[in-house]
């Protein structure tokens, strides 16, 4: 999570500086594609957390 939280950071970063209208929408599709897989790493770590609290070790 930590390596898709720093991928997002740093395509938000290139979307802040790219004027070029190609680049621009490269980065958007980017920034949405990155963003999704970070939501799903989140919700795999929240099942893992609820099946946790459910049978702990």
């Amino acid at each position: 999570m930590k390596k898709t939280g720093d991928e997002l950071q740093i395509v938000y970063n290139n979307l802040q500086n790219v004027v070029e209208p190609d680049l621009i929408d490269y980065y958007i599709y980017q920034a949405k594609a990155v963003s999704m897989r970070y939501k799903f790493l989140l919700n795999c770590a929240k099942k893992l957390e609820d099946s946790y609290a459910k049978n702990p070790l």
